[in-house]
């Protein structure tokens, strides 16, 4: 501990966030690399997505080697690369000590992203804005009953992207109106909390809703990090939190370039007549405004005005071990001496291992695919999926 503490110290003096790669958990089975960690302990970074993905329109995208912007190669970045730097946000954990932005060997230069309709305007620039384009029979066909779904990576063959960035602040606007119109609040008094899963386009669009927000003054907003959809719902009903409503970007079981949104308040989900009319509405501004919103993007691990941070699934997951355990009425450790192994998929439940099961008793090692990762690489997020029930299977041989 004290020589950790030491290399942190000593790196955080060289201005830089130092990485290291953990060891897998013993008797987790996790195919791919595990996140690297900032050595402050409190950072982590996903690992670098294959090859044939780099420009998918990852969030990994503007960090890559492109052509005409840097020499293309066939190899992954190194942690010591500019996109491991911008994944860090440039800034140690209490936003504090600011980590410098490796220099550029050219001038900055402009260049198309490869989100559909977008505009990316001074690459690696401290004021960075992108702009996308959508129609309004797009955002009415982003209708799925009563969630948001549509495709929000490009690359997959006949599959153009329908969710972007410009889609998401439509949306997110008129939430905000079809929100103040529902609690009769004023939009300057709401409170909204936004979670989602870990998806590649989880993080773009969440700082689209969130400009979405702005634009109607909301009051509050809450980013919720790493989410589950229960956990979510649960944080518009708990007293500590009741915020006015809940968005929870994903797009449960469907593939790895797909995204969407569900949408909460306390009285629970909102119903397909909620969403049409939501949809109806970012229609109606797009038609008003067909050439797009800038949008600005996150830089030094700033957040908008307005959007504070506070993650919730540690006290989601208080709330399930607490129902657990006056559910069986046998103690606090209700599950000791069984054996429960959790196949998170890569998905947000890999908390459920190690913060409900196993302080409840339970033997949980032998756990697979806990590290959430946006790429799905060891099999679909779909636990109907018939490579991923054998997986589970396999796992409690």
């Amino acid at each position: 501990r004290q020589v950790t503490l030491t290399v942190t110290y000593l790196a955080l003096l060289a201005g830089r966030c130092t990485t290291q790669t953990p060891r897998p958990l013993p008797g987790n089975r996790n195919v791919r690399p595990h996140p690297r960690r900032c050595l402050c302990g409190l950072r982590s970074f996903p690992p670098a997505p294959p090859p044939s993905l780099w420009r998918r329109g990852t969030k990994y995208e503007r960090y890559v080697p492109e052509p005409g912007l840097h020499q293309e190669t066939t190899t992954p970045p190194r942690p010591t690369a500019p996109m491991q730097s911008a994944l860090c946000n440039t800034v140690c954990p209490g936003g504090k000590i600011r980590a410098p932005i490796p220099a550029q060997t050219s001038a900055p230069r402009s260049r198309s992203a490869t989100r559909a309709g977008t505009v990316r305007v001074a690459a690696m620039s401290a004021s960075t804005t992108i702009t996308t384009t959508t129609t309004p029979a797009t955002l009415k066909k982003l209708q799925n009953g009563s969630d948001v779904r549509g495709v929000a990576i490009a690359g997959v063959e006949g599959e153009p992207v329908t969710l972007n960035d410009e889609a998401a602040y439509l949306i997110g606007a008129a939430f905000v109106d079809w929100l103040a119109h529902k609690t009769s609040k004023a939009a300057a008094e709401l409170t909204i909390g936004v979670g989602r899963d870990p998806r590649l386009s989880g993080e773009a669009l969440t700082n689209a809703l969130f400009a979405g927000f702005a634009s109607k003054g909301c009051g509050l907003v809450v980013d919720l990090g790493l989410a589950t959809t229960p956990a979510c719902f649960m944080s518009t009903v708990t007293p500590s939190t009741a915020y006015d409503a809940g968005i929870m970007l994903t797009a449960s079981h469907l593939p790895f370039n797909r995204n969407g949104m569900k949408f909460f308040t306390a009285g629970g989900g909102l119903d397909a007549g909620d969403i049409s009319a939501i949809c109806s509405s970012a229609a109606t501004m797009c038609e008003a405004t067909p050439g797009g919103h800038p949008i600005p993007q996150a830089t030094g691990g700033a957040f908008p005005p307005g959007v504070e941070r506070r993650p919730f699934l540690l006290e989601y997951a208080g709330q399930l071990r607490d129902l657990i355990v006056k559910g069986a009425g046998v103690g606090d450790r209700p599950l000791e001496g069984m054996k429960i192994i959790v196949d998170a998929g890569n998905g947000s439940g890999g908390f459920f291992a190690e913060h409900v099961l196993t302080p409840l008793g339970a033997d949980t090692s032998g756990s697979q695919f806990l590290d959430p990762d946006g790429n799905f690489p060891n099999h679909s997020p779909n636990p109907e999926d018939s490579e991923a029930m054998a997986s589970a299977g396999a796992a409690t041989q």
